[in-house]
């Protein structure tokens, strides 16, 4: 792993200017992958501030000053409802996943009001447990979550038992809660998961996906300590 997983607070100097930039955004049709519906991304929609978001972001890592750093970055605004109106309903469980296609991942949240046990959680394999043997001979969780949050397909017996047993499987091993303006930023390598998708107004967030990193100076945690 060559990330770690962290959060700053106040991470934008102008935040309502950032929910200006959000609320005037086109948002798509839900993809399947998330509840919810993304905006156009944003180095299609906004090419200055997604250059100015990227600097930022890196410059956490790296001295920008003086070290070549190219990247391939995703990122877009997010917005989703509540899933059943009911806090308790397993429609409104959020699957435990990782992203590992991408280098890191992360999201900033944007809800002025902290909304409860919207935050986000990093989860670790209980010890004898297999992701990999999970996944065999059964259909892969990414085709329940497709079905559901594409097309409203539920089955609710088969979804609480395959939910359940992705659960059953993990242990949290860190927790950041929902706070205005905080970022988070995780290896994508990291499995994680939204605590609820139960909320009593749209959650708001900026997600954002590293594909590629390519510096002169190390990855963070394969740098020589001193």
């Amino acid at each position: 792993m060559s990330f770690p997983a962290f959060y700053i607070d106040n991470f934008y100097e102008n935040p309502e200017e950032i929910l200006k930039i959000a609320n005037n955004s086109v948002f798509l049709q839900p993809d399947g992958h998330r509840p919810g519906r993304n905006s156009i991304p944003l180095h299609i929609s906004n090419p200055e501030f997604f250059s100015d978001f990227c600097s930022k972001i890196f410059s956490i890592f790296y001295d920008l000053n003086n070290t070549r750093t190219e990247w391939n970055v995703l990122t877009y605004f997010q917005k989703s409802e509540c899933l059943d109106l009911n806090p308790n309903s397993p429609k409104n469980m959020p699957w435990i996943h990782k992203d590992d296609e991408n280098v890191i991942g992360g999201l900033i949240y944007l809800n002025e009001n902290n909304l409860k046990n919207s935050g986000t959680s990093i989860y670790k394999l209980k010890e004898g447990c297999s992701w990999d043997s999970f996944d065999d001979d059964r259909p892969p969780i990414a085709q329940y979550r497709y079905q559901f949050y594409k097309y409203g397909v539920y089955d609710e017996e088969k979804y609480i038992k395959r939910i359940k047993e992705n659960y059953e499987i993990f242990e949290e091993s860190v927790r950041f809660e929902n706070r205005y303006n905080r970022l988070i930023c995780y290896s994508g390598e990291e499995f994680h998961r939204a605590h609820s998708y139960y909320c009593e107004e749209p959650r708001l967030t900026q997600l954002f996906f590293v594909k590629m990193i390519n510096s002169d100076c190390a990855l963070p945690l394969l740098r020589k300590s001193i």
